[in-house]
């Protein structure tokens, strides 16, 4: 039997207003632009600039339309190339987002995801479909699927770096995949304070944080709302490895992981693995490293 992805890694506000019905229509980024295919709940048109926006895909509903219809991918985007409308700066300038669409609501409100199956497809066509460099990953499953890994270890054998949110169950020791895959860079949340978020997942599987609260993000209307969440976090932790690669584009996976985990400021031990130094997200100390 299918196993649908009931949940993202986020509790996310539903916002009253309607946001228009169309697809992002670009389809051929500039040369030296970095790729990220944006796994979350669709890309909202009136938040985030078209410039920055490649087609993508609603596998929720099997359609073009990857307008965001619930807040968090937008929220996602605005953290990696900003919102004017919101007035948030991104984090990194030449980069382009494909917009994936794995959980949506219907007219009614109800919110639907995908299967294990739909996702393991999903992230081999972020490999073969979109040409993608980064795949950031805002949702996960407490099983270890074995398509699902596969479909991670394609990623990685070709190139692409895979960046997960670790959840936001707190003390909970289970794991989210493919956020606890050793190939994929998980991302917890810390505080304004530098401290591991309350929030954040405390299973050993985290490998860097970012902040992930007290953050001021778009909505799917262009309003700038505050939010908190690994997802976010996530979402600047792929702005940092984009950074990474605009410089140094023939870094692979494993190379980008070691230098952002390798350069982040050690916070002690706030609940998971520091031996390595690894700690909160220092894109001064990366792009020096």
């Amino acid at each position: 039997m299918k196993k649908v992805i009931f949940a993202l890694l986020l509790a996310i506000a539903i916002l009253s207003s309607c946001t228009a019905e169309k697809s992002n229509t670009n389809t051929s980024p500039q040369a030296d632009g970095i790729v990220i295919a944006i796994l979350d709940t669709g890309i909202s048109t009136l938040a985030i600039d078209e410039d920055h926006l490649l087609a993508g895909y609603n596998y929720v509903d099997s359609s073009d339309n990857t307008e965001d219809k619930i807040n968090h991918g937008t929220a996602a985007a605005s953290v990696i190339v900003g919102s004017a409308p919101a007035k948030i700066e991104g984090l990194a300038k030449n980069v382009y987002l494909v917009p994936l669409v794995v959980r949506s609501k219907t007219e009614s409100g109800e919110q639907k995801g995908i299967t294990v199956e739909t996702l393991s497809q999903v992230i081999i066509d972020c490999v073969d479909k979109y040409d993608a460099k980064i795949i950031n990953i805002s949702l996960g499953i407490k099983k270890d699927a074995a398509e699902v890994k596969k479909a991670i270890d394609y990623a990685e054998k070709h190139g692409v770096l895979a960046v997960a949110a670790v959840g936001n169950d707190g003390k909970d020791k289970d794991c989210y995949y493919p956020a606890a895959y050793e190939t994929v860079l998980s991302v917890g949340s810390h505080d304004k304070d530098g401290k591991l978020s309350d929030f954040s997942q405390r299973n050993g599987t985290t490998d860097i944080l970012a902040s992930g609260e007290d953050i001021w993000l778009a909505s799917k209307n262009g309003k700038t709302y505050g939010a908190r969440g690994t997802s976010f976090a996530a979402a600047y932790v792929t702005a940092a490895a984009a950074n990474i690669l605009a410089k140094n584009p023939h870094l692979s996976p494993k190379e980008v992981r070691e230098i952002l985990c390798q350069s982040a400021t050690d916070i002690g031990d706030e609940g998971f693995d520091t031996d390595s130094g690894w700690g909160i997200l220092n894109l001064e100390a990366a792009l020096a490293y």
